[in-house]
């Protein structure tokens, strides 16, 4: 009797481990269920806060440069795609009227008695000022993103020669939905993913939230006032900087991106 006992004390092991591996499919279920519902819950806490949007695009701080006179384009000295530095000459006008006014100045100048010759410089100096309107020169360091003009060309005043973009300056503008903007807040955590570059995430800052929707920057802003209103949810601008400008990658204005915002805990 004694042996039995020890016999099933012995045994007792490979017993459980023959309950085991005959219930190995229900415990492995069991296992993935588990492992399932803390990965729900994890998700739940760190995303039910985050805010999304696809609405956004990449913009940097753009130049015009542009004519301010009536002139004819006798040379031009960039091509799309080249970077230019502030104050480089990229454009020079003939303008005939300036150029005969300029003309007289100086014969009127180099004939001028002793007591004409200041007024005379006055004008000459005027002259050389007006002279200096036919050549156009970039007024940031930056990359000729397009160019409006050929040689030939006659331009008008305030007519545009060049569109510039600094494109060290990149930052994102988004739109939220106005209901979820008083959850936003300068300072919020910002996860930045960008079409061309799927597998590459970005980090940012909400740097400013807009102070008007969209909608009021359209061409025929919305009016109300009629009696068939329908009522839509209107979207706000928010600017979202890098924290760092990633190595390796070229970002341009006009890309798409999407951005996930991690507003802070303190309530707003």
């Amino acid at each position: 009797m004694e042996q039995e006992k020890q016999k099933g004390r012995k045994n007792h092991p490979n017993r459980w481990l023959r309950l085991l591996y005959r219930h190995a499919t229900l415990w492995l279920l069991i296992l993935v269920v588990l492992l399932c519902l803390i990965g729900a819950i994890i998700a739940y806490f760190h995303f039910r806060g985050t805010i999304r949007s696809n609405d956004a695009f990449l913009l940097a701080e753009r130049s015009q440069v542009a004519s301010e006179i009536l002139g004819r384009v006798i040379q031009i000295d960039v091509a799309e795609g080249e970077s230019v530095h502030k104050g480089d000459v990229v454009c020079l006008l003939s303008n005939a009227e300036l150029l005969s006014l300029l003309n007289q100045r100086r014969l009127e100048w180099e004939v001028a008695g002793v007591e004409e010759r200041d007024l005379a410089g006055e004008r000459l100096q005027g002259a050389l000022l007006s002279q200096e309107q036919t050549i156009l020169r970039s007024s940031i360091d930056g990359v000729v993103a397009k160019r409006w003009i050929n040689l030939g060309d006659v331009l008008l005043p305030g007519q545009s020669v060049l569109t510039l973009y600094d494109l060290g300056t990149i930052w994102i503008t988004a739109y939220i939905n106005e209901t979820q903007i008083s959850r936003i807040a300068p300072g919020d955590a910002v996860t930045i993913k960008i079409d061309a570059y799927p597998k590459t995430s970005f980090s940012g800052l909400v740097e400013q939230i807009g102070v008007a929707t969209g909608s009021q920057f359209s061409l025929i802003p919305p009016n109300n006032a009629a009696g068939n209103f329908t009522k839509l949810t209107q979207k706000v601008p928010i600017k979202i900087v890098f924290n760092e400008m990633p190595e390796g990658v070229r970002l341009i204005p006009g890309m798409s991106a999407e951005v996930s915002i991690s507003p802070s805990l303190n309530p707003r």
